[in-house]
């Protein structure tokens, strides 16, 4: 079956979402214990971080 653009770039969006969360995941684990209040941030709005994920792909050069 052959995919149409807006498949492909849901599924490249998820992709790189899950990407992201790994990072902000990784992140935490490697500098929590050393850092835990520059930890709090990315903790506590992790949302908010990753809230860039849920745009379109065509949407995001311009934000």
């Amino acid at each position: 079956m052959k995919k149409t653009r807006r498949q492909y770039s849901t599924e490249q969006t998820v992709k790189k979402l899950r990407d992201a969360e790994a990072a902000v995941n990784h992140f935490l684990e490697k500098y929590d214990a050393k850092y835990p209040k520059a930890c709090e941030c990315p903790r506590k709005d992790r949302e908010a971080l990753l809230t860039f994920y849920n745009f379109p792909p065509r949407t995001k050069p311009s934000l």
